[in-house]
């Protein structure tokens, strides 16, 4: 697949990426995205409940927001399932497996007609500090 910053189909202009063959294209922005089953809120609610912090990771002190980017098919069906931006090895493993564990997607839609349409997700890895080894500047 060739990629584009801008491809115009018929008389919609739309981003994504124009096929070499015959080929379904794959699109970036579309009418109509694909939706999470709950939507956004559902969508935060799944990886933060899914997600668990590698000890690894951990004992490393890593911690950083990890990309994973990923098509939606248009079934609904998650593919090509990648790193978009590494923070650690733990860390993007962890977010890979959520994210491949994901339910099906309501599929994004151009025209009227169901597409595959490439998303990316960030997820947040951030280490929480021991209340009782914070250090509290009110005790000098």
């Amino acid at each position: 697949m060739e990629r584009l910053n801008q491809y115009e189909g018929n008389t919609t202009l739309f981003y994504g990426a124009k096929p070499i063959d015959d080929s379904e294209p794959l699109y970036f922005i579309v009418e109509q995205m694909p939706v999470f089953p709950g939507g956004e809120q559902g969508l935060r609610k799944y990886i933060s409940q899914s997600v668990k912090y590698p000890v690894e990771a951990q004992k490393m002190r890593a911690q950083g927001r990890v990309y994973i980017s990923f098509v939606v098919d248009k079934n609904g069906n998650l593919k090509d399932i990648k790193v978009a931006r590494s923070v650690d090895y733990n860390l993007d493993k962890e977010a890979l497996r959520v994210i491949s564990n994901m339910p099906k997607w309501i599929p994004g839609y151009l025209n009227g007609e169901p597409v595959d349409v490439s998303y990316t997700i960030p997820i947040n890895f951030i280490l929480q500090c021991n209340a009782d080894r914070m250090l509290n500047v009110d005790n000098f």
